[in-house]
């Protein structure tokens, strides 16, 4: 599965995605970060944070071209336009789940 194209999306709408989410019925933790223009993804079981590129505004995948999940982020925003959850869904396994902001 090819690597979709990577959207161009206004930068400074990055810090709306930072932050830590809780896994629904689980203790594992995303945290996502902002480096300059480039966004950032760590699980709490991993050794390294992974780069998130945009597929639409409020989208993000990492790169993999068929070897990882290819997992998509989608970060879910309230009726005020603040982000509230992330979910996740790995084409690759049909698999994903919910995240709650909680910082």
């Amino acid at each position: 599965m090819p690597d979709p194209p990577v959207a161009k999306i206004d930068s400074s709408t990055l810090d709306d995605f930072t932050g830590e989410y809780a896994w629904a019925g689980s203790q594992f933790v995303d945290t996502v970060t902002r480096k300059g223009d480039k966004l950032y993804i760590q699980g709490s079981w991993e050794d390294s944070p992974t780069e998130l590129l945009p597929e639409s505004a409020d989208t993000f995948f990492d790169r993999g071209g068929g070897v990882s999940p290819m997992a998509r982020s989608t970060f879910v925003r309230d009726k005020a336009g603040r982000v509230t959850e992330e979910h996740v869904y790995s084409p690759a396994d049909g698999q994903g789940y919910r995240a709650k902001k909680i910082k």
